[in-house]
C-alpha cells in the first residue's frame, strides 16, 4: 500500500500549439512533495501512467493530481473514475 500517490497525467495539445504530446514535462512541485514525504517516512510515489486497476490495488490514502491547463480534462476524468472506485480516498 502506498499512502500518497501523485498523478502527473499526459498533456493534451495546447490550443496555440506550443505544448505537444511529445514534450517532456518536469513535475517539479510533486517531485518536491514526494521527496519530503519519503524523507519523513511516509510512503509515496509519482506516476505518469493512469492505470486504474493498479491504483485501486495500491489503495492509497490520498491521490494528488498535478494539473495544468493542458491535462485538466484528463485529470478531471481520472478523478471522477477514481472517486467511484475509491470513495474513501482523499483526492486533491
Amino acid at each position: 500500500m502506498v499512502n500518497i500517490l501523485f498523478l502527473a497525467l499526459e498533456q493534451d495539445m495546447d490550443l496555440d500549439g506550443i505544448i505537444s504530446q511529445n514534450e517532456v514535462s518536469e513535475w517539479l512541485g510533486i517531485g518536491y512533495l514526494n521527496a519530503y514525504l519519503l524523507n519523513h517516512g511516509i510512503s509515496s510515489e509519482i506516476s505518469d501512467a493512469y492505470d486504474i486497476k493498479d491504483i485501486v490495488r495500491k489503495r492509497p490514502y490520498a491521490i494528488g493530481f498535478s494539473v495544468l491547463a493542458t491535462n485538466y480534462e484528463a485529470s478531471k476524468r481520472a478523478s471522477e473514475q477514481l472517486r467511484k472506485k475509491l470513495p474513501n480516498t482523499k483526492i486533491i
